[in-house]
């Protein structure tokens, strides 16, 4: 049986997308409410700007599913950074996400 894999991708309204793989690789102690085991969001981003073909799209993707457990997940949660607020720059989650569409 093979194992499923996970990508989290994010779409602005400008068409630009920024792709997130998952990883279950830890090297540091887990945050509070995380548990051993489960697949969590690597800050590994991969970024797609604007005006891309669907090969491109598909060469990201794929980009993504190969970064499964490469990385070790987001641990950094001091002050609520989460990895979103870091990426966008902008403090606040709901703030960071805003107009952006996300994909599981």
């Amino acid at each position: 049986m093979q194992e499923s894999k996970i990508i989290q991708l994010f779409s602005d309204n400008t068409g630009n997308i920024v792709i997130f793989p998952f990883s279950t690789f830890t090297n540091a102690p887990l945050a509070d409410g995380l548990e051993e085991g489960w697949p969590y969001t690597a800050y590994y981003p991969i970024e797609l700007k604007a005006n891309y073909n669907m090969e491109n799209l598909s060469q990201k993707i794929e980009e993504g599913f190969d970064c499964w457990c490469k990385y070790p997940h987001y641990n950094n949660f001091t002050g609520k950074n989460t990895y979103e607020e870091k990426y966008f720059g902008i403090k606040g989650l709901k703030k960071a996400v805003l107009g952006k569409k996300l994909i599981r």
